[in-house]
């Protein structure tokens, strides 16, 4: 046989072989001609696809290479070649194989699709439909080509014409299990979750080991909020193909979504392990590294996603949160703004910014926002809390409470919507199911779930160690410690220490009018005064009777957190103090970098943060029993008397009014409880119904309320035999002069349990209006009776609802009880050394003296 012949036969037999399947014996035949002949081109093509074909693609890129180089003119082994190098990613190079090939064939309906497949993989969508229809105008009925068009319209965003090619495609060839792929993937685009879902079934029934429909059809049970079935599908197709990024990535969001955020990122990682380039996967690597409260790492992980592209809506959304977390809002609603200019209908990104307008107290926008992403998507989590948010801000409780019922019934463990679905009823006093509901939120706190915030909690709860271990879940999940750099501050004068007061409320509210006379009064030779501000720019008497009394004002309501930590070790603050706690619009994150050597909880928060952070606690030997010291993550600090600063002096009754004017009857008892109407329980209420039936002619004079709080107010009364009319309700007072004036009317003050009144009673007090008080166990049940301690009144502080009740109907019967109480009030405000401000600023510095004297030892030690 001539050696011609010989070659033809073992080339045959290769050929037949490879055709057959065999693809082992093939091989070897090939390698055989191969051995001999080095330079023959057919066995060098047909090699490199099988190589290819069993996924040795940098062998079959050897291959192809020799071949084509052997033969340039060979068009089908530039498409071959073109399509190895579009798999190894190397675009531009494919593209010039390919287009090599056209210019030999330019109708060739193969080498257009593959021309168009490069394309697509290079994000030039428009150009790939082009080659797409060049091609099907060459073969008509050429099903992938026809899939590949839908592909390219899919990425141009316009799945229903892509839907509408995938039809077609399947009309020629119902059993094409990757066309039904593709039409699923057209149906997740367009959140048509169900019918994708039966799409993947269709294409699982044909190929039960589909790894890519099983990975997508997890994709639509994710979006179902099928988590379990999701999660199998998913680890399924993994199983398939180990190495499989895009379901890594799939993986991983769905981990994140059940809150295993350490597996969730060893998901992304092992995306990014296979394609480091993967710009979801590094955009979801950042949401979880931001949810593990790794913010820089988070950062940077999203800004290599936005380096690769710069116009990735989810990476974009995803550092916008990062930035909010860290309290620059500002600079977070830019984001969200050029996120939405990309992609004008995610309802994700709208949400967020929805979330971003509410904390800049920009309302009205902020719900628009969320209806808008509501619209989109009904079951969107975020926009549901959000819209909740914003209903119980403006105060609409009844709404308020429906919107967190229905995220609740989207997700039953949404962080805080139980309580603030609870805080809701209360602020409206619906007490439908009080007590259950109660029972609900204990029992998850106790289990260490986020259930209620700290803040609402205190209405909840009077246990000092169900408080701690609420405040603790918030803190470890939203507010970690985090490690910072530390920056020498400036040398300071010798002998002055410098205290920052960082707050939200320097304004007309309870703590800014509380503290003012403080500040005023602070010792200048020893300390230097500042002011951190991040509640923006308040107008009023108030913010700028604050703004002259520090040393120093500033304003960082634009900066994050860590910027202002940062600026308190520029300033070389000493002792930072807080006077926000858990309350609206606090910023624990500024806390959680310890930038400065002392931090203290003082004043705006009846309870402990629950952060080790911080060092200590302001409080008195009332409010905080030693025996509950144990309940506070930071060391208390005792003043001797009250935790409150107090005004000097009774308030002046500078214009004296008659009942008449506050629609209070001319004669009659008057029992008066300002409280918000969240603190009212209807056990208290109980007790304020049977002193009225009890005290013929009296009436209860509350704070006015909304329109719904003070009708189901009525009603309850009405419920417990006391006529509607006998509930009075007082208007809001802008002059705090005002209000303290009108307390004369009344003839005893009604406290609330467990969440006592707190510059209420302060007020109350100072005006001369005895308070009776049931004290609990917690802080925030216990304040009343500090004030009253330090009045000089403890016999108005009872233990339980039953002694309460005794006492206050005594007060109403016996002649001249209650006036000796009211002489021994005024008496005791003009005269008691513990009550005159000046006093009680001295012992706190001499209380900050102490703590840095302790802060020093401590660091000389160490």
């Amino acid at each position: 046989m001539r050696e011609s012949e010989a070659l033809t036969e073992l080339l045959g037999r290769a050929v037949h072989c490879h055709q057959q399947g065999d693809s082992e014996l093939a091989k070897r035949l090939y390698r055989a001609v191969l051995t001999k002949y080095p330079s023959q081109f057919d066995a060098l093509h047909y090699l490199g696809l099988l190589e290819a074909q069993n996924g040795d693609i940098n062998e079959a890129l050897r291959l192809l290479q020799q071949a084509v180089a052997i033969k340039p003119e060979a068009e089908a082994a530039q498409v071959n070649l073109g399509n190895v190098l579009l798999e190894l990613g190397k675009m531009d190079d494919a593209l010039r194989c390919v287009n090599h090939a056209l210019a030999m064939n330019p109708n060739s309906p193969v080498t257009l699709n593959c021309q168009g497949l490069i394309l697509l993989e290079s994000r030039r969508p428009f150009d790939a439909l082009s080659a797409f229809d060049e091609a099907l105008r060459q073969a008509p009925d050429y099903v992938e080509a026809m899939s590949n068009r839908g592909n390219a319209l899919l990425q141009l965003g316009r799945a229903e014409e892509a839907l509408s090619s995938y039809g077609q495609a399947l009309q020629i060839n119902p059993d094409a299990v990757e066309v039904l792929n593709n039409q699923g993937n057209a149906l997740l685009e367009l959140r048509r979750y169900r019918e994708a879902v039966a799409i993947f079934d269709r294409a699982l029934q044909r190929w039960p080991d589909y790894a890519e429909a099983l990975h997508h059809r997890g994709t639509a049970h994710y979006e179902l909020k099928n988590q379990q079935v999701a999660l199998a599908d998913i680890e399924r197709a993994l199983q398939l193909n180990p190495r499989y990024p895009e379901a890594l990535n799939s993986y991983g969001n769905v981990l994140e979504r059940a809150g295993r955020y350490e597996e969730a990122l060893s998901a992304f990682d092992a995306a990014l392990g296979l394609w480091p380039d993967f710009v979801d996967a590094l955009s979801n690597r950042g949401n979880v590294l931001a949810k593990l409260r790794r913010d820089e790492e988070a950062l940077a992980s999203c800004e290599k996603a936005l380096a690769l592209d710069p116009r990735h809506v989810s990476a974009l959304n995803n550092k916008a949160n990062v930035i909010m977390h860290l309290g620059a809002v500002g600079d977070a609603l830019r984001l969200y703004e050029n996120a939405l200019k990309l992609d004008p209908h995610s309802s994700m990104v709208l949400a967020n910014r929805g979330n971003a307008l509410m904390a800049l107290e920009r309302g009205g926008e902020a719900l628009l926002s969320y209806e808008s992403a509501l619209g989109i998507d009904a079951a969107n989590e975020v926009a549901l809390n959000g819209r909740a948010q914003i209903l119980h801000m403006q105060k609409k409780y009844v709404e308020a409470a429906q919107a967190f019922d229905q995220l609740l019934t989207t997700d039953r463990d949404y962080p805080y919507a139980a309580g603030y679905l609870a805080h809701s009823k209360l602020c409206c006093c619906d007490w439908s199911e009080y007590e259950l509901g109660i029972e609900r939120i204990v029992t998850a706190v106790r289990a260490g779930r986020r259930v209620a915030s700290p803040f609402m909690f205190l209405s909840v709860s009077d246990s000092p160690e169900d408080q701690l271990q609420g405040a603790r879940a918030l803190i470890s999940h939203e507010h970690p410690p985090k490690q910072v750099r530390r920056i020498a501050g400036p040398p300071r004068p010798s002998g002055k220490l410098r205290l920052a007061y960082l707050s939200a409320d320097f304004k007309n509210h309870p703590v800014g009018v509380l503290v003012a006379p403080l500040i005023e009064r602070h010792n200048r030779e020893r300390f230097e005064v500042f002011g951190i501000s991040f509640g923006g720019d308040a107008k009023g008497e108030q913010r700028l009777r604050l703004q002259k009394a520090f040393d120093h004002f500033v304003d960082v309501s634009e900066m994050s957190d860590p910027a202002v930590a940062a600026l308190l070790q520029e300033l070389g603050i000493d002792i930072a103090i807080d006077l926000m706690g858990h309350t609206a619009h606090s910023r624990m994150g500024i806390w959680a970098c310890h930038p400065v050597p002392v931090q203290v909880n003082y004043l705006g928060f009846a309870g402990t943060t629950g952060a080790d952070y911080f060092d200590y606690i302001v409080a008195d030997q009332y409010v905080i029993p030693e025996k509950s010291q144990g309940a506070y993550t930071e060391k208390v600090v005792y003043l001797p008397g009250t935790f409150m600063p107090q005004e000097a002096g009774v308030a002046p009754v500078t214009r004296p009014s008659v009942r008449a004017d506050y629609a209070l009857p001319d004669t009659g008892f008057v029992f008066c409880s300002f409280n918000n109407h969240y603190k009212i329980s209807p056990v208290v209420f109980d007790v304020w119904m049977r002193l009225l039936n009890q005290t013929e002619g009296s009436v209860l004079w509350l704070a006015k309320g909304t329109v719904e709080s003070e009708n189901n107010l009525r009603i309850e009364a009405g419920k417990r035999g006391v006529a509607s009319e006998r509930l009075v309700f007082a208007s809001y007072t802008a002059k705090l002069e005002d209000h303290l004036e009108r307390h004369h009317l009344a003839d005893l003050f009604l406290d609330t349990f467990p969440f006592n009144a707190h510059s209420t009673a302060s007020n109350a007090l100072r005006a001369g209006l005895p308070v009776i008080t049931c004290a609990g166990e917690a802080f925030a049940s216990r304040v009343a009776g500090s004030l009253l301690c330090v009045a000089g009144l403890p016999e108005l502080i009872t233990s339980s609802l039953a002694e309460y009740e005794a006492l206050a109907l005594r007060l109403t019967k016996e002649d001249g009880l209650l006036a000796s109480y009211k002489d021994r009030l005024s008496h005791n405000f003009k005269t008691l050394p513990v009550l005159k401000i000046e006093n009680y600023c001295r012992h706190l510095e001499l209380a900050y003296m102490a703590m840095w004297e302790k802060a020093t030892v401590s660091t000389l030690a160490g």
